[in-house]
């Protein structure tokens, strides 16, 4: 999932967090700014063209507007080393990253707010097929992408998978009836088929299939991980992330 990169204990962060307030690492306030990493072509997480910025940019955007300064975006390449450039101080804030104890544990120098949303998956199939969810798979080829979770997934509900390179593939499939339905992450199923009246959309309830995703930051930036956290509880609450994450199709409409 372009994006869709897809971490140690509590106490392996403390000595850290102690170096960073003796050193008094900067405040964003102070600062002025905050770099964002973001890819340059990975719609509908980022774009740097001038039509759509991606929900990524837009909800990063926001997190700098609530802290009241000023967002610079940093275009970065995710598939080669996504969080390179976080890691080495060249941006301050990575969108997208799960909070969960496996990720901070192969990764103890990053910290990740609280979720802003959980990315779910979905079926993509043709409206005419009849196909309603998993349980009309029986007998179809379903496409996905290789070696993402969706084929692993299949494979487990013994479905038969019909593996792609690339998830425009796993959706082109099915326009071109290769293939029965497409298993993909929801925001890209959404994107892809935006413009597809023929194709329908199906997000699944599938709790194997969802991962929670929040802003990260060096663990090291106290002060900006508190004031991160803080900036997306507040836009969570005023309602302003699922008017974002609705427009883009990346979490089911109610």
């Amino acid at each position: 999932m372009g994006h869709a990169r897809v971490i140690v204990a509590v106490l392996a962060f403390v000595p850290i967090l102690a170096v960073a307030e003796e050193e008094g690492v900067a405040s964003p306030q102070q600062k002025g700014y905050v770099r964002i990493c973001a890819d340059p072509s990975n719609l509908p997480f980022s774009s740097s063209s001038s039509g759509p910025q991606g929900f990524e940019v837009e909800l990063a955007t926001l997190v700098a507007r609530d802290l009241g300064v000023e967002p610079r975006l940093e275009w970065i390449l995710t598939w080669v080393r996504p969080v390179w450039e976080l890691q080495k101080g060249k941006c301050d804030v990575f969108m997208g990253l799960p909070p969960s104890a496996r990720f901070k544990a192969s990764q103890p120098w990053i910290a990740v707010s609280r979720p802003y949303y959980t990315m779910k998956h979905a079926l993509v199939v043709k409206s005419a097929a009849g196909i309603r969810g998993i349980g009309d798979l029986a007998g179809k080829r379903v496409a996905v992408d290789a070696g993402r979770p969706a084929d692993y997934y299949l494979l487990e509900k013994g479905i038969e998978r019909g593996i792609y390179k690339r998830q425009e593939a796993a959706l082109h499939a099915v326009d071109a009836d290769e293939a029965a339905a497409a298993l993909l992450p929801l925001p890209i199923a959404s994107w892809l088929a935006r413009d597809k009246p023929a194709l329908t959309v199906i997000p699944l309830d599938e709790p194997s299939l969802e991962i929670a995703l929040g802003v990260a930051t060096r663990a090291s930036d106290q002060r900006l991980t508190r004031a991160v956290d803080q900036a997306i509880g507040r836009l969570l609450a005023s309602g302003e992330v699922q008017e974002i994450l609705l427009r883009y199709g990346a979490v089911p409409r109610p």
